[in-house]
């Protein structure tokens, strides 16, 4: 997608949204992103499993906001580009926070575990009432299921033999000890890495970028935070996070960590980068020494 067909789509879309022009772009994998008059972010889903995401936040982001000590997308606009729905929300003012933190960086890492602590805390039966979910401890299951099953079919074949012989130990110890988080479900970002957390002035000023959220394990968040910083600062988050952590947190923390860049294999595997795939290869490599 292009600046120009961004301004054509809210232009078509929203015409009670007045503004000059797009001032700045940045994709992802699953999303165009546009910046507009340097105030406000639209994003475009970019295919329809997106499309779905999107949909998640618009429902359940409102009233997540209010209860987050930190600033998250509030979507004042919404509109259709072929045949998709896609989102405005006024610009959140900080910049992703540089990994990796300053070993000794309490304040950081207290802002981020009160924020881990908030977010697990919001009440799981109302996020799945939003999103007409009726199970979804089997919901989650199902899909780390799938996940594992997806990687044995289409990873496997490009990891070396070692490192498919470690995905599989990896998968069989979560489907036997793992899978039982022990302090039950939350709704979790599911992709909170460090360049999804916004700082000013050394303090945590907003997150972005919930269309992953989910009612999952919030070890999976945890897990995010140790691939952009280390072990050392990991637990310093985990001294400010005040809820129980339920059996085998640290592993389960580990197990999200390590098979983290078997979604990058897939994705590149899916739009045929092997540049992508042969990154995530390397760094799962790397996170199973």
């Amino acid at each position: 997608m292009t600046p120009a067909e961004c301004e054509e789509a809210i232009r078509s879309a929203l015409p009670g949204f007045s503004f000059e022009r797009v001032t700045g772009e940045y994709h992802g994998w699953s999303f165009w992103t546009f910046v507009v008059d340097g105030e406000w972010i639209f994003r475009f889903p970019r295919r329809d499993g997106e499309a779905q995401q999107l949909e998640r936040e618009f429902i359940l982001l409102p009233t997540l906001a209010a209860r987050l000590p930190a600033a998250i997308p509030r979507y004042d606009y919404r509109g259709e580009w072929n045949d998709r729905p896609f989102g405005g929300y006024r610009l959140i003012e900080g910049a992703p926070v540089k990994p990796p933190p300053a070993p000794g960086d309490a304040t950081l890492a207290r802002e981020i575990g009160e924020l881990l602590t908030a977010l697990h805390n919001f009440p799981t039966e109302m996020a799945a009432s939003r999103w007409s979910e009726a199970d979804p401890g089997a919901r989650w299951l199902k899909q780390q299921r799938a996940f594992q099953a997806e990687c044995a079919e289409r990873a496997f074949p490009v990891l070396s033999p070692r490192d498919r012989m470690v995905a599989s130990d990896l998968f069989r110890r979560f489907n036997r000890e793992l899978c039982n988080t022990g302090a039950g479900l939350t709704v979790a970002h599911c992709d909170l890495g460090l360049e999804h957390v916004l700082g000013r002035d050394g303090h945590v000023s907003g997150v972005i970028d919930w269309s992953d959220a989910a009612i999952g394990d919030p070890a999976i968040d945890f897990a995010g935070i140790l691939g952009s910083s280390s072990s050392q600062w990991l637990h310093l988050v985990v001294e400010y996070y005040d809820r129980p952590t339920g059996d085998h947190f640290m592993a389960r923390v580990q197990y999200y960590h390590r098979v983290a860049p078997l979604h990058d294999v897939l994705h590149g595997l899916s739009i045929g980068d092997r540049s992508i795939v042969k990154a995530g290869a390397k760094e799962f490599a790397r996170r199973t020494r």
